[in-house]
Formats: C-alpha cells, structure tokens, sequence
C-alpha cells in the first residue's frame, strides 16, 4: 500500500531537459498517460488580485488546490501558488501528486478531502528527479469529522446543505451539471467539500471528483469545483452550474431530496456508523439518493443517534421493506416494521395503507405471524378512522389474513357503517367481501335504512349501490325499513327507483313491507305496464279517505281518463268519487268529447253522471257539458214528432260551434232511435248530423261486410230521403247517403244483398221494400244518373212529397 508522487512546477531544470513548466520529479514506474493527467489536473491559475500585487502576504494567503480524481488510477494532489519562479516571472505554482491503482488500500480510512492541509504535502521542490513511494495510508490533516460537524453548526447558511447534497448527487451520476461552490477562502470550500464527502453514500462520495479552487470553471473536469470571488463563471451560471455562492447567498435553484434532508440532520461525526447500519441492509444495487433513500432512512429511524427528519419517511420505508422482507429476515423487518408502525398516522390515508400492506407482506415474507397481524390491526383502525375525514375514493386494496385483525374490523365496520356516506358505505362492502369479514346484520340493516335507502331515492341509477344490495340481504331490509318511513312524502320517489329495478333488487324484503311500501310498489307496478292503472288505485286505498292529486298523478299520468276508466274509477271510489282531485280528471274526461266508445256512449257517460253526487263538483265547463246532453236527451225523444224539427233546429242553432258539432255527432250516432221519418228529415235539415252520420256509416259499413242491422237502416233512411220532394237539400241529402252506400253495400255479392234485403222486407213497408230492391239493381252511370233514378221516376213532386211523409 503506496502511493506514487509527482512534483510539478517552472523550474530550470526537471524532467523535460529544459527550463520552465514540468515534472520537476516523480517516482518511478507512472506512465505517461498518467503524468499527462496530472498535469491538467493539476493546472493552476492565481487570482487577479495576487498578479498584480505578488507581496509575501499575498502569496502566503492564495487560495490552495486539494483536488481528488478518482478512476482506474486515482490522482489526489495538491496545488499551492509560489509567486516567481527561478526567472522572477510571477504565476508559478507547485504540484504535489498521489498516484494510487488502489485507492481503498491506500488511502484506508482516509477520506480525500481530509488530506486538506496535510502536513506531508511538499511546497518546494527538491534536490533529485526520483521519488519514492508514499506509504499509506498518509497521514490525514485537521479537517476530521468534528471540524465539519463545528463549521456547519457555526453557518447561518446551512439550510443549503440539503440542496448542495442533491446537486452533488447529481453531477456524480450525471455529470451534466458542475456543482461551484464560492467561499470566503478555500478553506470554507474544502469544509463544505468535507461536509459532502462525510454526508453522501460512501460510494458516491467516492466517485466525487472535487477541486478546492479553480479561477475558471468553465474549463474544469472535476464535478465540485470551489471558486474564489473573482472566478470565471460566465453569465449564465445559476443556470450552467449548481452554483452556491456563499459569499454573495447567490444559489441556484435546486429541488432538495428527501434523504439529502435527513443527511443534512445526521451529524458528521456520526455518518459513518449510520451509513455502515445503512450498509449491512442494503443490497448492493443502490447507486443514487432514490435507490439509497429507504435503506438509510430505515438505518437511521430505528438508530437513537439518527436525525428526527429520518422519522418522516415510514411510507417509502416500508415500501423497500416489502420487497425484501424475504433477504432481511425478521429479525430486521421485526426492527424496522414496528418502528414503522409507529410512526405511521391516519392522517397519511391512501400511502398509509398501503405502508401498512407493504409491512404485512414483508412480515408474511420473513415468517413474522405477529408483526403481520399488528400491522393489519393498525391497517383496520387508520383506514376507519381516515375514512370520516378523507372519505374513500375506491375501494382499498387491504387483505386480512389474521383473526385478530378480522374480528376488529368487524367490530369497527359495525360502529362505523351506519354514520358514512353511501359510497364509502358501498365500497367498505366490496373490501370487507374481499376480505372475508363477517359483517353484523344489525349494523348493515341500520345502515340500509339510515344511509343506503336515501341515497338509492337520490342516485336510483347508481351501478355499486345497486351491487351492494343485490349481495346483501340485511342491507335491502333496511332500505325497505327506509322506504316505508318517509313513503308519504317521498312517493313519487320511491315509484321511480322501484319501477327503476329497484323492486326487483329488494325482492323478498318487500314481501313484509308496510302499507306505504306496499302501495309503492302497486304505483311502480302501474308505471311499469304490469298492471292495470285503475286496479292499482282499487289496491292502494286504505279503506278511508280518498286518493290525493299527487297519487292519482303516478297512477294516470296527467292524461284524461276514458270512458272505461272513468266507468271504473267511479265504482272503486263509491262515495270518495266526490273528491276534488276525482272530479277534476272526471271534468277532464267530459270535456273530452268522447274517446273510442263513441259519442253515444259519451252521451250515455254524462247523462249516468248527472244523477250521481260526483255532478255537483265538477267543473262549470262539464256540468254545462252534461247538461247539454240531458237536454239532447229529451230532443231525441221528441224528435219522434215530426213537427219538432223545427223546434230542435232553432234550438241547435243557439248553441256554439263546438256544442253543435257534439249534438250533430250525438244525433247521427243515434239515429237507429229514431223513425224513419225523423231521420230522412233531419238528414236533409241538418248537414252537419248527416256529414256525422255518413262518415260513421262510412267506417262501419267500410270495415266489415254483413252489418245488415246498420245497412238496413241506412237504406230505409234513404228510401225515405229520395221518396222527399226533390228540393236541392233533399237532393244533396240524398247524393251523399247513396255515395257511402254504393262504396259499401253497393258492392256486397248479390247473395249478400238479397239476405239484406230479406231481413228488410220482415219490418218494413212493401214501398220501400221495393223501392230498396230497385236501388240494389240499379247501376248508372255518375252522380246525375243516380239522382235521377232516387227521385219519382215519373212521379210528380206533389206525389213524392206525399209518399215521402207517408214513409213509402
């Protein structure tokens, strides 16, 4: 173990053979690859200052080089200004070099920096051109471990320390960025050098090239340089370095890393037992402070002498601890693990889980039942207590494998379950399926009515809250419990969740809900289609009052009632018809002029209501309505008369339009009541009926063949219209009644026609009988040909008149 030396400097005679800069002497055996480097290692240009003012002073206080280059041949040197050389010019320096191809056997103990003013470092040159060996280690300086410790106690400006320690880092793995620290002399830098060099991971402290001083940076190899105020730095070097110019607070932006913040808590006095702990955990593979950050912060958390800013890293901890629970054996992670544990708080919510996993599975890895169940123990009571404050954004991934932990969590679920929000509640569900705890039925069940029935009256969509209930059984009792409480003001609500799927969800449970539920699920049911809006109404009423406006809207719609449904909503109300939320959708239902049944029945529906206690609270518009058809009623049963013609048409002519159009179509639709001398006549006095009337004939004759009934009354009443004096009215009557009749009965096969016939001539007189044969047989050409074949053929007016009112 032996260092090679070199001295370099101007001198008049050295290796070179010639005067001025050059190896004045070395030791045998370095090559000249290696001189070379020393050299530029070793370069040195003074400051400004002492070049214009080289007194002895001066030149005593320039600052000193200690520069370390480490590599397959380290070279650690020193370089000191000695003014003029042998020819008085000013500029000269002396170089003393170590060359080592073993540094860790050279140097031992020893650390680069702490050669800082060694005293075997030689100023002068001597007399020959050998040198021996140096034998190692050397012998260190004053800059030991306490000094560094007593300088950074002393600065106001150690707060940089961490940021230094990063950006030191940095350049050693990267070298893209020089780290240039400015003293106040270069005995401060090599301090801050020193405080780098104790600090930082062995190894890369080892890597760390440095240079106490250098006037121009921009050229230097080495990754720390120390500069002097008047250095060439250029004008960008907050940016072009990691500049920490401590004697102007200039420093470069620089994010500091977690462990470099806990290293620069460590004592340096104490860093080499703390990186030795670090040391014998770690794997080998750590290079940067990301890699070593775990390792030495779990070294230093469970160490008395470790800084406390090493307690606040347990999450990345106990993340390297579960990867290699299995390699540190439980002796270790027991160390570590519980240490974490400790330290963990429910404040750190997701990371602290998940810590807290990482602890379990490097217990599980290492055989440490006991330190596996503590940590899911702890895992239980911070992820409850978290969840108050914090809520749960998903689902944890938190197995628990021990009883103990288990149990509490089944315990605390209980406690806890029923005060959470719906979604924390669901996704606690999902973890506690996951992990095999056993829930309390009570508990679910107060949560189901409490928290997970509102929230399924809010969300009825909501796809995790809907899977909560499908697997949990206690949870639907709840939430049936839930709904038959507020079911008479939330009704509408409940409808739409439980016609939503609600219903299929709950199944069983609404088997035993209350009357509330119950008519519930009726609405839903009526909403959905499976049941019968009217038979729903007839299952929810409670045997006392009748149903409100709100009920009635679920079950119908807001939609009129039709005839039918208003028939039967009446005989399942009884004496609750009278309500106003009744009468006002039966009102609806009258002024509605009828629905498919037609307008005979509608008139028949009005006149039912008119002697029923439901008349006097409906609305003006459809007490008038049911009047009018009372007061068609009697027409129609004098119209019989027919000199009381006259009088309906002065009275139809009184009403307004729409009233007429009802009363014509009401006619029309019970024209079969009347005779046949009635309805010729009013077919020709009315238009408006017998537009009604023909278009109703239309469709019935039009949609089936052998309606005899209606095709005979039709064409009686057309034998009695063309049997009329032929006056335009008549003829138009007539025209009209024989075009629907040609469309439908005209085209009837002869067999069809002559059965029709038959059953005419069983009631009817042989004139008409007669008459009716002729028209089936008749086939002229166009509207005139038919006009003329209806009207007397012959006859005069006076006759057919005549025969008209005599009904032939």
């Amino acid at each position: 173990m032996a260092f090679g030396q070199m001295y370099y400097t101007s001198c008049r005679t050295g290796l070179s053979g010639a005067p001025g800069f050059q190896f004045h002497a070395v030791s045998p055996g370095i090559e000249p690859d290696v001189l070379r480097d020393a050299e530029a290692l070793t370069s040195y240009q003074p400051p400004r200052a002492l070049t214009l003012e080289p007194s002895e002073e001066n030149i005593r206080r320039a600052p000193v080089n200690l520069c370390f280059l480490p590599g397959s041949v380290t070279l650690v040197a020193n370089v000191v200004y000695v003014g003029a050389d042998y020819s008085r010019r000013p500029g000269n320096y002396f170089a003393h070099t170590l060359v080592s191809r073993d540094p860790g056997a050279d140097l031992g103990a020893v650390l680069p920096i702490e050669l800082w003013r060694a005293p075997f470092w030689a100023r002068e040159e001597n007399g020959g051109a050998e040198l021996p060996e140096l034998p190692g280690p050397p012998p260190a300086g004053a800059l030991d471990r306490a000094a560094v410790a007593a300088f950074l106690r002393d600065r106001p400006d150690a707060g940089h320390l961490p940021a230094l320690l990063t950006a030191a880092d940095e350049a050693v793995r990267t070298h893209r960025r020089k780290v240039v620290i400015v003293g106040a002399d270069c005995d401060e830098v090599a301090c801050w050098i020193a405080a780098l060099s104790h600090l930082l991971p062995p190894a890369t402290a080892a890597r760390m090239s440095f240079a106490t001083y250098e006037r121009d940076p921009r050229y230097s190899r080495v990754d720390v340089i120390g500069a002097a105020g008047d250095a060439d730095l250029g004008g960008d070097e907050l940016t072009a370095y990691h500049l920490f110019d401590f004697t102007t607070g200039r420093v470069s932006a620089v994010a500091a890393h977690p462990l470099a913040r806990v290293l620069a808590g460590l004592d340096p006095a104490d860093a080499a037992e703390a990186w030795s702990r670090a040391g014998r955990w770690a794997d080998g593979s750590e290079q940067s402070l990301d890699d070593w950050l775990p390792v030495a912060v779990a070294a230093m958390m469970t160490w008395p002498r470790g800084p406390e800013s090493a307690r606040d890293e347990p999450v990345a901890v106990a993340a390297w601890l579960g990867r290699n629970g299995a390699r540190l054996g439980p002796a270790v992670v027991g160390e570590v693990g519980r240490a974490v544990l400790a330290l963990l708080g429910a404040e750190s919510g997701e990371d602290c889980l998940r810590a807290l996993r990482d602890v379990g599975e490097a217990a599980a890895a290492c055989g440490s039942a006991g330190l596996r169940e503590a940590a899911e123990v702890r895992a239980v009571e911070i992820l409850l207590a978290s969840v108050r404050s914090d809520g749960l954004p998903a689902v944890p991934d938190l197995p628990l494998t021990s009883p103990r932990a288990r149990a509490r969590a089944e315990e605390r679920l209980a406690e806890e379950l029923p005060g959470l929000p719906a979604a924390v509640t669901v996704r606690l569900l999902d973890w506690a399926e996951a992990a095999g705890i056993t829930l309390d039925p009570a508990a679910l069940e107060r949560a189901g009515e409490r928290i997970v029935g509102p929230a399924v009256l809010l969300f009825p969509d909501d796809r995790p809250l809907r899977a909560a209930l499908a697997r949990n059984p206690s949870l639907r009792a709840g939430v049936a419990r839930y709904l038959e409480a507020v079911g008479d003001d939330e009704l509408d609500r409940i409808v739409a969740a439980l016609d939503g799927g609600l219903a299929d969800l709950l199944g069983p449970a609404l088997d035993e809900a209350g009357p509330r539920t119950r008519r519930a699920v009726v609405v839903a049911g009526v909403r959905s289609g499976r049941r019968d809006a009217v038979d729903g109404l007839a299952a929810v009423l409670d045997g006392t009052g009748p149903p409100d406006e709100p009920l009635l809207d679920l079950l119908f719609g807001d939609r009129a009632w039709s005839l039918a449904e208003a028939r039967r909503v009446l005989a399942v109300l009884g004496d609750r018809a009278a309500a106003p939320a009744v009468t006002r959708r039966i009102g609806d239902t009258v002024l509605a002029d009828g629905d498919e049944e037609g307008v005979e029945a509608y008139a028949r529906f009005c006149l039912e209501l008119r002697a029923t206690a439901v008349h006097n609270g409906l609305p003006g518009p459809a007490r008038a309505r049911i009047d009018l058809m009372r007061e068609l009623a009697g027409w129609v049963k004098r119209l019989a008369d027919a000199d009381a013609i006259d009088g309906f048409r002065k009275w139809l002519a009184r009403l307004d339009a729409d009233d007429q159009r009802l009363v014509e179509a009401v006619i029309a639709a019970r024209f079969g009541e009347l005779s046949a001398v009635a309805r010729a006549r009013l077919l020709v006095h009315l238009p408006g009926a017998r537009h009604a009337y023909c278009a109703g004939l239309s469709r019935t004759l039009g949609r089936r063949e052998g309606d005899f009934e209606t095709a005979a009354t039709a064409l009686v009443t057309l034998a009695g219209v063309a049997r009329m004096n032929p006056a335009p009215a008549v003829r138009a009557a007539a025209s009209e009644l024989d075009t629907v009749l040609r469309r439908s009965v005209g085209r009837w096969n002869g067999r069809t026609q002559r059965r029709l016939l038959e059953m005419i001539s069983l009631d009817a007189r042989p004139g008409i009988v007669e008459w009716i044969g002729r028209w089936m047989e008749q086939r002229p050409a166009g509207m005139l040909g038919r006009v003329r074949g209806l009207f007397g053929q012959g006859r005069g007016a006076a006759e057919s008149a005549e025969a008209g009112w005599r009904g032939l």
